[in-house]
């Protein structure tokens, strides 16, 4: 059997300038209600919510795909030169009013069959959204968030090597993010990481597994688009250690947080369980890093 590739690697991004990024950052498609979707076009013409989540009546996704060409002759978003990934660090207050802070990186995963045994569902899908993501994906031919990933990490590599490199440099951003409508506030440090100290940041996860905590339908789209387009190889996630203490996770059907190993576990012995039974916070952020396949 031939070797595969890395599975997780830096890559050439593809984002916001600074004077706007801040305003363009938004929550996974599937958590944005109709009021924050308002909240978030308020607060900048060139907010990503107008790309991952069109209005029908505006045109839906081929309207997606306009406004990422108008944005890029106006240099709104700006391609980058050099490969690298993102440290994103959260701080946020939880459902029990205590303050939280989670730390992972952005970098892209490659896409492929889950026989392959490097990424790991946890959920059982439906089909409708995922073909809603696949119309997005034909029609812009982007990745604009980031699926949120977990890898086990025991012996605390990668939280080590996220903590050395954070430590050691000033964020190249530092974003607020104010409540409005139904989103809640927090705060992003984020380190753009070049070479060598980002192929350093992804060394222990170089042959997987990785474990899909949020983003599955999107996922699924990549398989279905790299299907239609060859070298659409890779999908975005931001990649958190699974013993990360700000990282945690509600069965909503007990209505109680169990131990983000438990899921891990079931998910290695073959256990899909049904949409939206598991909750993982903190989400991962959209607009950061986009990722362009045109």
């Amino acid at each position: 059997m031939d070797k595969l590739p890395p599975l997780v690697t830096p890559f050439v991004a593809e984002r916001f300038t600074p004077a706007h990024l801040p305003t363009c950052i938004v929550p996974p498609y599937d958590e944005i209600s109709e009021q924050a979707h308002t909240a978030l076009e308020g607060m900048d013409p060139y907010n990503i919510v107008r790309v991952i989540l069109p209005r029908k009546e505006e045109g839906g996704h081929y309207s997606a795909a306009a406004q990422l060409a108008l944005w890029r002759e106006e240099q709104v978003l700006v391609q980058d030169v050099m490969p690298s990934v993102c440290i994103v660090r959260q701080m946020f207050v939880d459902e029990r009013g205590k303050p939280r802070v989670c730390t992972g990186v952005i970098a892209v995963v490659a896409v492929e069959p889950y026989n392959n045994g490097r990424v790991i569902p946890h959920e059982r899908l439906t089909n409708a959204r995922e073909y809603d993501r696949l119309a997005s994906l034909r029609e812009t031919q982007t990745m604009c968030e980031a699926l949120l990933m977990v890898t086990r990490d025991p012996h605390a590599i990668l939280a080590e090597q996220l903590l050395l490199v954070a430590g050691a440099q000033v964020p190249t951003y530092t974003i607020y993010l104010e409540a409005a409508a139904d989103l809640k506030p927090m705060r992003l440090d984020i380190w753009q990481v070049y070479a060598p100290e980002s192929w350093l940041l992804l060394e222990s996860m170089r042959e997987g597994p990785l474990y899909i905590a949020d983003g599955h339908h999107r996922y699924g789209a990549a398989q279905m688009y790299r299907c239609e387009k060859p070298n659409a190889l890779h999908t975005l996630a931001w990649i958190v250690p699974a013993e990360d203490p700000g990282l945690s996770v509600v069965d909503t059907g007990l209505q109680q947080r169990v131990p983000v190993k438990n899921v891990l576990d079931l998910a290695d012995r073959g256990v899909r369980l049904p949409a939206k039974q598991t909750y993982f916070t903190p989400k991962a952020p959209g607009g950061v890093a986009l990722l362009r396949y045109g």
